[in-house]
């Protein structure tokens, strides 16, 4: 193909460039050419570069007859949110160990408050010893619960980063 050739080019064609990748055609007029670079993202550039760029190479695509329009229609939020829904048990124990990191945060400065108000006034050094365990014991429920917590939306994550993967591949395959 030639680059006088440009203004039959139908639009999304995909062109070889620069002999290292591919871009997608927008559009073509006076000013220039509208390319997506999947480098840079979408851009216009020059006549001059687009015809020292281009390899000559188009991949065109035409529907058939059998061609038929399919697949989700439903917006991409709303999609994402029925995934994640779907892992509803999963979520409930996100949630409830999300709470527990939070009470287990509040008991910090509940200790704090008894060590700062009673144990040091008063010398109590048994009150000290048993606050002491307390602080120990908060810290390290509260590091527990924040790993368990941090596994499980690990996890979630990979459940619907392999469902959406696996789901966009059907979507391309059908």
């Amino acid at each position: 193909m030639d680059v006088t050739d440009l203004e039959y080019l139908p639009r999304a064609s995909i062109l070889h460039w620069g002999f290292s990748h591919f871009v997608v055609f927008q559009s073509y007029d006076k000013r220039g050419v509208s390319i997506v670079d999947p480098a840079v993202g979408p851009r216009r550039v020059s006549h001059e570069e687009f015809g020292r760029e281009f390899t000559g190479v188009a991949l065109l695509f035409e529907a058939t007859g059998e061609f038929t329009a399919g697949g989700d229609n439903a917006p991409p939020v709303k999609a994402y949110v029925r995934r994640v829904l779907a892992n509803s048990g999963l979520l409930l124990r996100i949630l409830v160990v999300s709470a527990l990191v939070q009470v287990f945060g509040l008991g910090l400065p509940v200790l704090t408050g008894m060590l700062v108000d009673r144990a040091i006034p008063r010398g109590d050094l048994g009150l000290l010893g048993l606050l002491s365990i307390g602080f120990s014991a908060l810290v390290v429920f509260q590091f527990m619960a924040s790993y368990i917590r941090s596994h499980l939306l690990l996890y979630l994550r990979t459940q619907l980063d392999a469902r959406m993967t696996l789901d966009f591949l059907d979507h391309v395959f059908e």
